[in-house]
């Protein structure tokens, strides 16, 4: 099992019609944003591209936070200026939080935490749905009218539940774990989809299906940590780390996304693999991955070194 603070969120942003297929990656632009996110932890756009919300458990001034950076140009990451606006979860009896979700007209905030966990208990987890009562701006999210939706790390064979997601129209959630098959000594990552009866509302939530993310070769350890579908629906890609001399040691890693086909949309028991690609760098976690456009993306890197949230296009 891999230290977890050390997770990946894919996150849905633009159905694009066509599904990426990143064959050849070009650096366009750069932003340095630690300060404040100093462990990031998730991300989103507002939908127009004017801001960029991140998320951290380690954080200057505060961990356990949420901050909205403007930019001065929609989607050029080198014009984020200094944050503008913060929100804190640490008086929420947060461990962590982990995942980040925004319903895209701006009005609704979801936030998954991890609560509780010991030695000998099994983690605890829980998403938080808030309403802004203005669209986007995180200050006037409501703290005390706030719907919860707790889940038991049971239901992800006792892993730790590190990303969250919603399909286009709020009716189905995602939500992944960090996972390992038990006897085993394989990391996996375990998805599991869950239907809303009611669009965005977490409460009515109900567990459909759960679906181990698997590469080509079920032997390598393989840690997804981000997620993201495309295609409306049709494809779902995965971001994350493969051990490609695995049991050996020590252990070598390539950072790539993994790409799966449904047949369904949006249905996971429908999902194969197809493919993976390679990440241009090593260097350091990627804890963000975000899909613009089928050819262009953002990718959130935390290391010892530089913490940065870069752009690249691709062909």
């Amino acid at each position: 099992m891999s230290n977890i603070n050390f997770f990946r969120v894919l996150q849905n942003f633009i159905a694009t019609g066509a599904e990426p297929d990143p064959t050849d990656w070009t650096e366009v632009r750069s932003a340095d944003l630690n300060p404040p996110l100093v462990i990031p932890s998730a991300g989103h756009f507002k939908t127009d591209g004017s801001v960029y919300f991140g998320m951290c458990t380690s954080g200057n001034p505060t961990d356990d936070s949420i901050y909205s950076f403007n930019m001065s140009t929609n989607w050029d990451i080198s014009t984020i200026g200094s944050y503008n606006s913060t929100v804190n979860y640490e008086g929420w009896n947060t461990i962590y939080p982990s995942g980040l979700w925004f319903k895209p007209d701006g009005s609704k905030l979801f936030v998954l935490v991890l609560k509780s966990t010991s030695a000998t208990s099994t983690p605890q987890f829980v998403i938080y749905e808030h309403d802004l009562s203005t669209n986007w701006d995180i200050t006037t999210i409501n703290t005390t009218n706030v719907a919860t939706k707790s889940i038991n790390g049971s239901d992800f064979g006792g892993g730790y539940v590190i990303n969250l997601n919603f399909n286009a129209n709020g009716t189905k959630c995602f939500v992944g774990s960090d996972y390992s098959p038990a006897g085993t000594s394989i990391d996996r990552d375990l998805l599991v989809e869950y239907n809303l009866s009611t669009a965005y509302d977490i409460t009515s939530m109900s567990t459909t299906h759960n679906y181990i993310l698997t590469a080509s070769n079920p032997t390598d350890n393989f840690n997804v940590r981000s997620y993201d579908f495309q295609d409306s629906g049709y494809t779902l890609y995965g971001g994350g780390n493969i051990q490609t001399n695995f049991p050996n040691t020590p252990a070598v890693y390539k950072d790539s996304i993994v790409k799966w086909t449904l047949t369904t949309a949006y249905d996971l028991s429908t999902a194969t693999y197809n493919t993976i690609y390679e990440l241009p760098t090593n260097e350091g976690s990627d804890v963000d991955l975000l899909w613009k456009s089928n050819t262009e993306v953002f990718q959130l890197r935390q290391s010892e070194v530089v913490k940065t949230l870069m752009q690249y296009s691709f062909t």
